[in-house]
């Protein structure tokens, strides 16, 4: 593999890995994480309502 690619190849995986963990960080932010949770399929539910939440099961079944 020529060094260049491979420098490259470095570079795209850290600015990847970088980006990801701005990401998380972004989202962990409470007000972002309500915001994604009402508009998107990206934010987290509470605990309470993923356990009460029994349906996710039935769809796969035979």
């Amino acid at each position: 593999m020529p060094p260049s690619a491979r420098g490259w190849l470095i570079g795209a995986a850290a600015f990847v890995t970088v980006t990801a963990g701005i990401l998380s960080k972004v989202m962990a932010l409470p007000t972002i994480n309500d915001w994604l949770s009402r508009h998107t399929l990206f934010g987290t539910v509470p605990k309470a309502v993923a356990a009460a939440d029994t349906s996710w099961g039935e769809g796969s079944r035979g």
